[in-house]
């Protein structure tokens, strides 16, 4: 087996961590063509302290496969902070591209692109990339999403952040 099998089966496998908020949704590499969804994630916050207490953001977006290589999601956000109401605070756009076929290669991979806009004028922008990899395992399907992440504008944060998020699901 080649070297660079080996470490992609580690990476993936070292990496088997579940995603449990939406800055950690895990991507697939796929995408079918004329495909539409509608999509709704909801998070709310408990917090013995109160000013964090009751924190709740809803994302709703339109998602649509173009072409058998590309799907495009426009969504928006809501948040509601502890005694506030409701307030849009960013539109997203998201986009997966994915070169190969499922299965085509050892290794099924793709690149997710987003480019975030803050609402207010004093919120930051964001643009995020991600490497989508999933490897068949046995009976598992094992997905890696490595991810990068900058703001920019007002008041951003001048780190550029790098994580990854990953699951393995019974696959069948």
């Amino acid at each position: 087996m080649q070297l660079s099998k080996i470490i992609l089966i580690s990476a993936i496998s070292l990496v088997g961590m579940n995603a449990y908020a939406d800055d950690y949704k895990v991507y697939k590499p796929r995408v079918t063509k004329g495909e539409f969804a509608l999509e709704a994630n909801l998070n709310y916050s408990a917090d013995h302290r109160k000013d964090m207490d009751n924190y709740f953001s809803q994302v709703l977006g339109f998602e649509y496969g173009l072409t058998d290589f590309w799907q495009t999601e426009l969504s928006g956000e809501l948040e509601k902070e502890s005694g506030a109401g409701d307030t849009l605070t960013n539109i997203k756009w998201e986009n997966i591209l994915v070169p190969f076929s499922h299965g085509e290669y050892w290794v099924d991979a793709g690149l997710y692109l987003e480019l975030e806009k803050g609402v207010r004028d004093s919120d930051p922008n964001n643009v995020e990339a991600k490497l989508l990899l999933e490897k068949e395992f046995s009976k598992l399907d094992n997905t890696a999403n490595f991810i990068i992440s900058h703001e920019f504008g007002p008041n951003h944060s001048t780190d550029t952040l790098w994580y990854r998020a990953s699951e393995q699901v019974p696959h069948g």
